[in-house]
């Protein structure tokens, strides 16, 4: 069964404020790492989306 794309959207939203919560509640270093973390991902796909959608050559891991 395939779910519809906001529910797949509510429920990983859902995922990301729990952790980041959660890297929050425990200490400050837990959450500058998950933080960190989540960012360099999301940098890491926007690079790819720049490389794909720009034509644009990126190295990706350099820039993060």
């Amino acid at each position: 069964m395939k779910l519809p794309n906001i529910v797949v959207r509510i429920l990983s939203g859902i995922i990301f404020i729990a952790i980041l919560v959660g890297g929050m509640l425990v200490n400050q270093y837990t959450f500058a790492i998950v933080f960190s973390l989540i960012t360099a991902l999301l940098l890491y796909e926007f690079y790819g989306l720049i490389e794909k959608e720009a034509k644009v050559p990126v190295v990706r891991t350099w820039n993060i």
